[in-house]
């Protein structure tokens, strides 16, 4: 996604409003998760002190596989952000690079879809998971595994050291 801020520079502090919808064919994944459909982002730009400013809100669909028992779903994501563009002669660490007069909005959407992921997902709050002895989705099955250590700790010979 490119934005050609040109009109923002050549007139600072005057706001541009934006709304782009890119498929996910064109754009990359994430770490366990990929875009479900369209990613949307809007909001408006403006040139302040040499840099374009940008804010506004990215809303996307995720896939993902839920943590506890591997089921597939899709997660929403709806974030608010703000963002700086500036000459790759005043980028900072914070501060994405202009590329010319046009703003590249892929790098600063997969910061903030990454930022903005949880730890784990889960299909539900009470999730509970697969069994660990036959790998069932206690969700749909349940099962008659026994899932008491019998006795066996394996940090049983830490108890000695303390």
């Amino acid at each position: 996604m490119r934005i050609d801020a040109t009109a923002a520079i050549d007139h600072p502090g005057r706001r541009y409003p934006f709304a782009l919808e890119q498929s996910v064919a064109e754009f990359a994944s994430l770490r366990e998760a990929r875009f479900a459909d369209s990613i949307c982002v809007q909001g408006e730009y403006w040139a302040e002190q040499g840099s374009v400013l940008i804010q506004g809100n990215i809303a996307a669909r995720l896939d993902v596989r839920c943590s506890r028992c591997l089921d597939p779903m899709q997660y929403p994501i709806e974030i608010d952000f703000t963002g700086m563009y500036a000459r790759e002669e005043d980028v900072e660490e914070c501060v994405y690079g202009l590329e010319g007069k046009e703003m590249g909005l892929d790098k600063l959407i997969l910061d903030e879809v990454s930022l903005a992921m949880p730890a784990q997902f889960l299909c539900m709050e009470d999730c509970k998971g697969l069994c660990p002895v036959c790998g069932v989705n206690k969700n749909h099955v349940s099962c008659d595994c026994d899932t008491s250590s019998n006795g066996l700790n394996p940090f049983e010979k830490l108890k000695d050291l303390f």
